[in-house]
């Protein structure tokens, strides 16, 4: 399988990389600086340096099998890369045979206005992006992980289907669970919360 990894130089989307390397995919990471190509190159991948809203991503998805989005953007860039990115990306999958999509979204990303005004735009950019992956044709996946951490992996989580939940989990289970959604189909057309649980990663996606 070759997959393409938004945001590949991040703290989330580095972890993705190493864990699909691991799993033995073949990984292009997407960054936008070219000083990022020697870590992803370094890790295994295939860097692509590219602006996430530039169209002609879709000249270079011709043999990707799947899309892990773990980008983020920055104050005053959500709409950019949250929203936009990810409507970029969908269009530049249905321009080719990509069809494989996994969203890493927010916690708080069904309801914009639920964690005040400090996370409103954030988290509207993130629903906006997840509106337009559901309404596409693609084999999608969102993971609304809660508050991130930098702790070793459990690989004990909670996914709650129920939107409304709270709750912390480590970068490294999250790389492991976007990585367990690619590789089961249960995953597909599911959207869940994602934080510290008690039931092994590989079982609780079995069973979305």
């Amino acid at each position: 399988m070759n997959a393409l990894v938004a945001g590949a130089n991040g703290k989330t989307g580095s972890l993705i990389v190493k864990k699909l390397i691991e799993h033995d995919v073949r990984v292009v990471g997407l960054v936008r600086k070219e000083h990022q190509k020697s870590s992803l190159k370094a890790k295994g991948a295939k860097p692509l340096i590219k602006d996430i809203n530039d169209p002609s991503i879709q000249n270079y998805l011709h043999t990707i099998d799947a899309i892990i989005f773990a980008a983020v953007g920055g104050s005053g860039n959500h709409q950019k890369v949250d929203h936009r990115g990810v409507k970029n990306l969908i269009e530049a999958c249905q321009s080719n045979d990509t069809n494989r999509f996994i969203l890493i979204s927010a916690l708080g990303a069904h309801e914009p206005n639920s964690w005040g005004d400090a996370y409103k735009d954030y988290l509207q950019a993130k629903a906006d992006g997840e509106k337009e992956l559901m309404n596409s044709s693609l084999e999608w996946t969102i993971i609304r992980p809660g508050s991130l951490n930098n702790n070793s992996s459990k690989n004990q989580v909670t996914l709650n289907q129920n939107a409304g939940g709270m709750g912390s989990i480590s970068r490294e289970d999250v790389a492991a669970v976007a990585v367990a959604c690619l590789e089961n189909e249960n995953a597909i057309g599911k959207i869940f919360e994602l934080y510290d649980g008690h039931t092994p990663i590989k079982e609780a996606v079995s069973q979305l």
